[in-house]
């Protein structure tokens, strides 16, 4: 079908670089992305991974990636397109745009894990959650305790970076200089993990 710009995050900007003046432009974009079994959704920690995954000849999924949203946000995103395909599975990598406090879970993450696995229940789609890293100053640590107290499949990051406690230095030499975000190394071993850990988007 016709489906219009429905981002959640930004609007779609063109530049005309020539010297000739364009009337009635119209854009048109397609693909298959929504005909995927398994469609991950991710905040930074995950842009980077598309690469690595299709340079080892997985691509048997769909990808919606933005840096610096949050987990409500990658919410809305997701049920924008639930009206143009139904994954089979949902990879939840969201989280750490949504910090805990010192004493609580962040209740907007709660919330929209809590929507999503409503919505994942009554379209019997198979919900893979993931916990996430500690920063040295962003915590995570209750939302983990929540991924790993449930009966859902999950990813555990935060454990194979080093990262489970909070003010973790994480795993020498994975952990960038800006103290949230991976090394090159770190990235790396991030996008193995994840790929390892879902094996359906092999094609």
């Amino acid at each position: 079908h016709d489906i219009f710009w429905n981002g959640c995050y930004d609007l779609p900007l063109f530049k005309n670089q020539g010297e000739i003046a364009i009337n009635n432009l119209e854009f048109e974009f397609g693909g298959n992305c929504y005909s995927k079994e398994t469609w991950v959704y991710t905040d930074s920690y995950g842009d980077f991974w598309p690469e690595h995954a299709f340079a080892n000849e997985y691509n048997n999924f769909c990808f919606d990636g933005q840096s610096g949203r949050t987990s409500l946000e990658a919410l809305d995103s997701l049920k924008l397109v639930l009206s143009y395909g139904m994954p089979k599975m949902i990879v939840w990598l969201m989280g750490m745009n949504d910090a805990d406090t010192d004493s609580s879970i962040n209740t907007n993450w709660r919330n929209a894990v809590i929507e999503l696995v409503k919505i994942c229940h009554e379209n019997d789609i198979k919900l893979v959650l993931s916990t996430i890293p500690n920063c040295p100053n962003i915590r995570n640590t209750y939302k983990n305790d929540f991924v790993r107290s449930t009966f859902f499949e999950y990813i555990d990051l935060a454990k194979i970076l080093g990262a489970d406690e909070m003010g973790s230095s994480w795993f020498t030499g994975l952990l960038s200089g800006d103290n949230v975000h991976p090394t090159t190394k770190g990235a790396k071993i991030i996008s193995e993990y994840i790929s390892h850990s879902i094996p359906q988007i092999e094609q």
